[in-house]
């Protein structure tokens, strides 16, 4: 049922459970065909009936107008929180001309908390989601207590390179190690093209 309602606009059939994954976390392994016989595998957990990942194996198909990468970034939102997955920030996108590659992470008090990530791909002529991958996000997500930057943001800049020109800062929470979570600035710009 949730297989069949998270994708209920794309026109699949012969919706099946063709198996179960037992791995960090335990899904059911699911698949549907669309009108033209391609294939939508998804995997669902067993605790909590989360989205877990899924592949739809269909063309991108050719159009003169294609979307933005903002308005691919819209329509993960939407498909994020349609999922019940809200405060996700895009966070780094690679655009091959036909399907964009987004990762989402959550943000929290305004922080980036890159250990909760979503992968989305939406195809820029359709602006059709064809895939997922959320496990990162289902491990790590929690509510954190997030404590104050011990430095400043311009104590921050005054440890990048002079010819670095900065377009943005902003604070990250990043993983450490396998148990750790380390508050940082996250600083991005352009040195020498």
């Amino acid at each position: 049922k949730i297989f069949k309602a998270i994708f209920a606009d794309y026109n699949l059939n012969q919706h099946q459970v063709v198996g179960e994954f037992n791995g960090i976390i335990n899904c059911y392994s699911l698949n549907a065909k669309d009108e033209f016989g391609n294939d939508l595998y998804a995997q669902i957990s067993k605790r909590g009936g989360k989205l877990i990942m899924f592949d739809y194996q269909k063309v991108c198909e050719e159009n003169q107008e294609k979307l933005s990468q903002d308005k691919c970034q819209e329509i993960g939102v939407k498909f994020l929180k349609d999922l019940g997955i809200k405060n996700m920030q895009a966070v780094w996108c690679e655009d091959n001309g036909e399907m964009v590659t987004l990762n989402f992470a959550y943000k929290q008090q305004g922080v980036i908390v890159y250990p909760d990530l979503i992968k989305l791909n939406i195809c820029k002529n359709t602006g059709v989601v064809f895939g997922l991958e959320g496990t990162s996000y289902y491990l790590n997500h929690t509510n954190r207590d997030i404590a104050s930057a011990k430095i400043n943001s311009e104590q921050a800049l005054n440890s990048v390179n002079q010819d670095f020109m900065v377009e943005e800062i902003r604070l990250a929470l990043i993983p450490k190690g396998n148990d750790k979570e380390v508050l940082t600035y996250e600083i991005s710009g352009e040195n020498q093209d």
